[in-house]
């Protein structure tokens, strides 16, 4: 059925015999990510913690729009990055 997932939304536009390969790299897709975010942020645990939750709500089969939400908020706390974020209509 229709959600907000990400993993919805391709597996309708790819054929069914490539199916098993990308529920494969779809599922370890989150792990490659851990990483490059925990090098780059090591020094600001909230902004980590806040792209762990993008993360996670991204790769989550079934998301919610209350688990966009939190993440959003998230972001709302930290008003350093939001200043610093390059896209003036995520900051306005």
């Amino acid at each position: 059925s229709p959600n907000l997932g990400l993993l919805w939304y391709f597996f309708i536009q790819t054929f069914g015999r490539f199916r098993l390969y990308y529920i494969i790299v779809f599922a370890g897709l989150p792990y490659i990510f851990i990483s490059p975010i925990c090098a780059r942020l090591h020094r600001y645990p909230f902004e980590m913690s806040t792209a762990f939750a993008f993360l996670w709500v991204l790769h989550k089969p079934v998301p919610t729009i209350y688990d966009v939400f939190i993440t959003f908020t998230l972001v709302l706390l930290s008003p350093r990055s939001v200043i610093r974020m390059g896209n003036a209509c995520l900051v306005a």
